[in-house]
C-alpha cells in the first residue's frame, strides 16, 4: 500500500503541539529515526524532516507535511538539512522512536 504525503502549514505546529496525547520526537541535523513499521495506520506531522525512507524508495519531504503511513509498512526519517527537524503523532502506545545519526 502507498504512503501519502500532503503538504500543510508551518503554522500547524503552534496548535497541534497543545492537544492532548501529541507525542513528539526531535531530530538534530544529521539525524534519523531508524526504519519501524506498525500494526495499525499511522498518521504524523512531520515539519523541517528532509526525506521519508522505505526498504525499496526515499521521498522527499515538503517543510511541513502530513504523512499517512499504512500498517505494515516500513519507514523512518532524516533530516539532512541545517535546520533541526519534529515528528509528531496522537497515536497511544506508539513506543520511542529510535534515534540515530543518519
Amino acid at each position: 500500500m502507498q504512503i501519502f504525503i500532503f503538504p500543510i502549514p508551518a503554522w500547524t505546529r503552534r496548535l497541534i503541539n497543545k492537544l492532548p496525547r501529541w507525542q513528539e520526537t526531535g531530530l538534530a541535523p544529521g539525524e534519523r529515526i531508524e526504519r519501524h513499521s506498525h500494526k495499525f495506520l499511522a498518521l504524523y506531522f512531520v515539519y523541517n524532516v528532509t526525506h521519508l525512507e522505505t526498504n525499496k524508495e526515499k521521498i522527499t519531504l515538503p517543510r511541513s507535511a502530513l504523512a499517512l503511513v499504512p500498517k505494515d509498512r516500513e519507514h523512518g526519517w532524516v533530516v539532512a538539512g541545517a535546520v533541526p527537524g519534529m515528528v509528531g503523532h496522537f497515536h497511544p502506545g506508539h513506543p520511542a522512536h529510535q534515534v540515530k545519526l543518519a
